[in-house]
């Protein structure tokens, strides 16, 4: 009895700590951002009212401590997205909880909640996820954060934000945006999406946590986002369309989408665009976000009449296809006026404040609409800024007169009561205590005076010029991945026209270009009334061959020390496709071998061509080992080699040097989509000394024989021709670089007498039984799994296991207790592949996990886990977590694979 009145009372102290966790913004913040122009027309107390509406219309609370946003009966992430960011900043953290307990309880294997639910049902109504539900919901989480930094959540936003970079994100020479996780990319993304105001501040909560590469990839989706945005964009209306793909071409996606109209037209999906892209302005000031949302207000101050005629439905061209004035066209557009100008602002806000929200989605989008309006949708990376400020004026960028013959030159800073704007050419005074805008029509030096009622001033200068600024591409560029060239030329009426080896890249129009591939880019800038300009940039990738001090087994299994592969799609030879002929090759070199390995991608495998052996499915390795680029073999280090699926004869072309398979390994294990083909060749076969910074000439084809007889297709990573064979001058080149640095890490494994089971998390520079015990070899006597035996007492012949491999399970008996003290890297992930029923695995990892989470893919598969600890049967047992050190029995129905 005693013992329960102490549980009580510590449940009950938990519970009085957890809700005593302090509110660090209370609501409402009604903050003035640092950027844009904050309206009196539209207050807190409009904002609340709409809240309080949303609160009473659509918020409905399930068991289970889970709450939800109601949608005709249903639940989309979409609702649960905007529930968790708007009661976050309204700081209801009872409905947050509840609203992230409903998110997490129902992500999928990729991390993020299926987009559609009946009610409180946790079964997926629809299935794979809706990137906008997902950003909204992880923005909400790390306003969370701030909101109650001792509440858990940075965890949640962790979690989330990784899995939505890494499954709703591809690459594509740009970070493009998936509409969701499990299709489209970059031949199909969706404009309303994008949050780049969202991504800057993912990237500064990175960079609080010290990891630059994660913040790096959120600032850059920021930046590729307008590239996308920009070459969608009508650049007179400002409007975008529902979907696009990345070169900006109006619905590319087929079939019929949400959100009314086509989707190629500015709808119900489109018209959220503004407001997101003017949260990026209000918290970030960012220039592309200004650039965008201008052209929408100029659209409806004069295409459209003002605010008070916007409908709700356009095509790009700003002809008219709705019929209703309501909150998703109207207070998008209304936000758009934050970012021009107080006229503006006040204007659109005096009318949009009027509108209700009347159904699920226009009363959600009213809510974070007019908290965004109000001050109230703050940035969680940037203090309320209160007070009198002294504005910077700022004319941007220098301009030109080729084009247009006249340049507006704007101060970047709004008319206001008490302000003065003196405009100067050539440091002559123009024109005095005017507008803070002026129209150039020649050429010279250009500034503006702000006087803010004597109380403080700034200044900004400006060129106009007559003719083009000279273009610069920069020096020549050695490619790695993708980069961006600028022609770093702008203004009115400008033309731009981007070359690739003397021919006209289709689509290339824009100031900017993104490049992935090498050759010779050239630019051609014109305008009317001036000469066109121009500049080239030679553009060069050379992949690189890292050096490995891990011990290499020829045995057809990727080690992980093979990174940086490459993908082999040049055709040769057919017409090949994914399925039917891809490959991917990697390389790795010690100071013995050059070690390649190549993963194919084949449906229908053929040996039958005899000495023929190039008809049949096979790779062809090329060296070329002092890289010299002769036209035909040099009899010295040119090599052809040939590695046939279902073959242990080495082939080599007929031009090769005598002994040019001396002390070559190889092995080709076959899967369920092809197969792998590993090679150790010797340097000394090679004639090359290796060294960090040489050069080596190499190619890698597939030969691929789909219907017997004779070659259908072939691939290769270099050669444009067929003709590696006999002119090693059409091999690619690559550098042989060092090592690696990285972090090593120490496991120790306590062995008790008698048998253990045990799983290394570090892979060992030397894999071999006799380096991994070598600290406790006396003190082990029998080494197994179920397939292979080690044996102190047994001929070394007799001993079919040789190594220990990082993440694979073992039976260890010792003849006494012994620590094993292991030196090596951490392994990034890990797969075990089981055979229907029992199997012994390792745990790869160095902190423990849940089993139910780790095996929930193949968890209808799993019937048993144990080990000399317990025993894990459907969801429960005595043993619930996989530990590090330790190995484990599974047994399995079928065959399947743990992808930890």
């Amino acid at each position: 009895m005693n013992r329960n009145l102490h549980y009580i009372y510590f449940f009950a102290l938990w519970a009085l700590l957890f809700n005593a966790i302090a509110q660090e913004r209370t609501y409402p913040q009604n903050v003035t951002y640092p950027y844009g122009y904050k309206s009196s027309k539209i207050t807190s107390a409009d904002a609340d009212k709409e809240y309080q509406s949303w609160i009473s219309k659509y918020y409905v609370e399930c068991s289970n401590n889970e709450a939800r946003i109601n949608y005709d009966g249903n639940t989309v992430s979409e609702g649960i997205g905007y529930g968790l960011v708007i009661t976050a900043y309204a700081g209801d953290k009872t409905k947050f909880d509840k609203l992230l307990k409903y998110y997490n309880n129902r992500k999928n294997g990729n991390g993020v909640m299926h987009w559609e639910y009946s009610g409180c049902n946790t079964g997926a109504k629809q299935t794979g996820a809706a990137t906008d539900g997902d950003l909204d919901a992880v923005m909400g989480m790390l306003v969370a954060v701030h909101q109650w930094p001792n509440g858990g959540y940075a965890q949640h936003f962790e979690s989330l934000v990784n899995s939505i970079k890494n499954s709703e994100f591809t690459s594509c020479g740009l970070i493009v945006q998936k509409p969701g996780d499990a299709w489209g990319g970059c031949d199909c993304t969706n404009p309303s999406y994008y949050a780049p105001g969202y991504y800057r501040a993912f990237a500064k909560y990175f960079e609080g946590k010290g990891n630059s590469s994660t913040a790096e990839f959120w600032n850059n989706a920021a930046k590729d986002s307008y590239t996308v945005l920009f070459k969608n964009q009508n650049a007179t209306t400002g409007l975008v369309s529902a979907w696009t793909n990345t070169n900006g071409a109006a619905g590319p996606c087929g079939g019929a989408v949400g959100g009314g109209g086509g989707a190629d037209t500015y709808q119900y999906d489109a018209c959220r665009t503004p407001w997101r892209i003017a949260t990026d302005y209000l918290w970030w000031g960012d220039a592309n976000a200004k650039t965008f949302l201008t052209r929408v207000v100029g659209f409806v101050n004069t295409k459209v009449g003002g605010i008070d005629k916007v409908v709700d439905g356009y095509k790009l061209d700003g002809t008219v296809t709705g019929q209703w004035h309501n909150v998703p066209f109207v207070g998008s557009f209304a936000l758009s006026g934050m970012a021009t100008s107080q006229a503006d602002a006040d204007k659109f806000m005096e009318h949009f404040r009027t509108l209700p929200g009347d159904n699920y989605f226009n009363t959600c989008l009213a809510v974070m609409y007019k908290f965004l309006a109000t001050g109230n949708f703050w940035n969680p990376y940037s203090p309320a800024v209160v007070g009198p400020k002294c504005s910077q004026v700022n004319l941007g960028t220098d301009k030109s007169l080729c084009g247009s013959g006249q340049a507006i030159l704007n101060a970047g800073v709004a008319t206001s009561s008490g302000k003065t704007f003196t405009w100067y050419k050539n440091d002559a005074e123009i024109q005095k205590n005017t507008s803070n805008t002026y129209t150039a029509t020649t050429a010279g030096t250009y500034k503006v005076v702000m006087d803010s009622a004597g109380k403080c001033s700034s200044e900004a200068k400006v060129i106009v010029s007559a003719s083009l600024p000279v273009v610069n591409l920069g020096n020549d560029i050695l490619l790695k991945g993708s980069a961006t060239l600028d022609a770093k030329v702008e203004g009115s009426g400008i033309n731009y026209k981007w070359y690739l080896d003397g021919t006209a890249i289709s689509g290339a129009t824009q100031k900017t270009l993104v490049i992935d591939k090498p050759g010779e880019y050239k630019v051609e800038v014109s305008a009317t009334g001036c000469a066109s300009t121009n500049d080239a940039v030679f553009v060069e990738v050379s992949p690189q061959i890292q050096k490995t001090s891990v011990s290499i087994s020829t045995d057809g299994v990727t080690e992980t020390a093979y990174t940086n592969f490459r993908n082999i799609s040049k055709a040769l030879q057919g017409n090949p496709n994914s399925t039917d002929l891809s490959a991917k090759w990697s390389a790795i070199w010690d100071n013995t071998n050059l070690y390649i390995v190549v993963q194919v991608t084949d449906n229908n495998l053929q040996n039958d061509s005899g000495d023929n052996w190039w008809d049949d499915d096979g790779v062809e390795i090329f060296i070329d080992g002092n890289n010299s680029k002769g036209s035909s073999y040099d009899n010295q280090n040119d090599f052809q080699w040939g590695f046939n699926y279902k073959s242990d004869v080495i082939r080599t072309g007929g031009s090769n040097p005598s002994n040019s398979t001396a002390g070559i390994q190889f092995k080709i294990v076959t899967n369920a989509t092809g197969y792998t083909l590993e090679v150790a060749i010797p340097w000394t076969t090679i004639k090359l000394s290796p060294t960090v910074g040489a050069t080596l000439g190499i190619d890698i084809a597939i030969n691929d024989d789909d219907g017997g007889s004779s070659r259908e297709n072939k691939i290769a990573w270099n050669a444009t021709e067929d003709n590696g064979w006999q002119n090693p001058s059409v091999f690619g080149a690559a550098d042989l670089v060092g090592e690696p640095v990285v972090e090593k890490y120490t496991q120790t494994i306590a062995l008790k007498r008698g048998w253990n089971l045990i799983s290394l998390y570090v892979t060992p520079k030397s894999s071999l039984i006799s380096e991994v015990f070598k600290s406790v070899f006396s003190n082990i006597d029998i080494i197994k799994n179920l397939d292979y035996l080690y044996n102190k007492s047994n001929p070394s012949y007799l001993n079919s296991l040789k190594e220990i491999k990082t993440g694979n399970g073992y039976l260890v008996y010792a003849n006494s207790d012994a620590n094993v003290t292991v030196e090596g890297t951490l392994l990034a992930s890990f797969s075990a592949q089981l055979n229907k029923g029992w199997n012994i695995i390792g745990y790869p990892f160095q902190t423990q996990k849940s089993i139910q989470e780790t095996i929930l893919e193949i968890s209808s598969k799993v019937t048993s886990i144990s080990n000399f600890n317990g025993v894990f049967q459907n969801g429960g047992g005595s043993i619930q977590n996989f530990e590090p050190s330790k190995g484990y029995y599974i047994k399995v129905t079928d065959k399947c694979t743990l992808e930890y």
